[in-house]
C-alpha cells in the first residue's frame, strides 16, 4: 500500500507546535548572542595562545649572561681547540695568548692542564682569556 504525499511532508502533523515564520524569526533572534559568545570565546582563546607563546618562547631563552656575546665564559676544563672554537680564533692565537709554545698533544690539555704543565698561574690564564675576549670585533 502506497503512502500519499501529503502525510510524509505535511509539516503540521509532523511539527504542529509552530511554523516556518516562527522558526525563522527564533533564529533570527539567537543569531546576535551565538555570534557575540564566539567573539568572546576567541578573544579569550587568543590572548590564552599569545600568553603562553611568549611563556614559552622566554622559557627557551638562555641566561641574560649566555646572551650577552661579550660576557665570554670560559672554563679550565675546556682545552685550547674549545676556546679557540668559543672565540671564533685561529688555535695558534690562543697559544700565544696563553704565551705557550705548543707541542703536539698540548690542544688536548685543559687550561688547567696546560698552566700546570708550563707553571703558569691562575691569574695569568685569566689574563689571557681576557685579552682574546678583548681581541673579538665590537658589533
Amino acid at each position: 500500500m502506497q503512502v500519499p504525499n501529503r502525510i510524509l511532508y505535511d509539516p503540521d502533523r509532523v511539527f504542529p507546535d509552530w511554523t516556518w515564520e516562527e522558526k525563522i524569526g527564533r533564529s533570527r533572534s539567537l543569531i546576535l548572542p551565538f555570534l557575540l559568545t564566539s567573539l568572546l570565546v576567541a578573544l579569550l582563546a587568543g590572548r590564552e595562545a599569545y600568553y603562553t607563546y611568549n611563556d614559552w618562547r622566554q622559557s627557551n631563552l638562555p641566561a641574560q649572561e649566555a646572551r650577552d656575546p661579550w660576557v665570554r665564559n670560559t672554563r679550565y676544563w675546556m682545552n685550547p681547540q674549545e676556546v679557540a672554537h668559543f672565540y671564533k680564533m685561529p688555535l695558534e692565537t690562543v697559544f700565544v695568548a696563553l704565551g705557550v709554545q705548543p707541542v703536539p698533544g698540548d690542544e688536548n690539555l685543559t687550561l688547567r692542564e696546560l698552566a700546570e704543565k708550563y707553571d703558569r698561574s691562575p691569574d695569568q690564564v685569566r689574563d689571557a682569556l681576557n685579552y682574546l675576549n678583548n681581541q673579538q670585533p665590537r658589533r
